[in-house]
């Protein structure tokens, strides 16, 4: 890990980035504080990496799971709210249908 001050990461930032793309992280600091960090963006996260991260973070209580079910079918909400108005304003049916389902 390197550390750099915003000054320095102004002048020298393709430098820092360059590091940054070869997995080495760059904490960025304000006045010796750190605010930022810049690395390599993750290439091909699975999936099955993602579950897995997010029973570990619920198993610690840091996050709390949704439920599939309370998520909306948009299409299928969007495609009922324009029958449903025949002035053509299906964004407030469409907010009704909404708060009807999430009450």
């Amino acid at each position: 890990m390197i550390s750099v001050k915003v000054r320095e990461l102004k002048n020298r930032l393709s430098h820092y980035l360059q590091i940054a793309r070869k997995g080495e992280t760059v904490v960025v600091l304000d006045r010796n504080t750190p605010i930022a960090e810049i690395r390599a963006r993750a290439v091909g996260v699975s999936s099955e990496h993602t579950d897995r991260y997010i029973r570990e973070l619920s198993s610690q209580g840091l996050l709390l799971a949704a439920k599939a079910d309370i998520l909306p079918n948009f299409t299928s909400l969007i495609r009922r709210a324009r029958a449903a108005r025949s002035d053509g304003d299906w964004r407030a049916t469409l907010d009704d249908q909404r708060a009807d389902r999430f009450a």
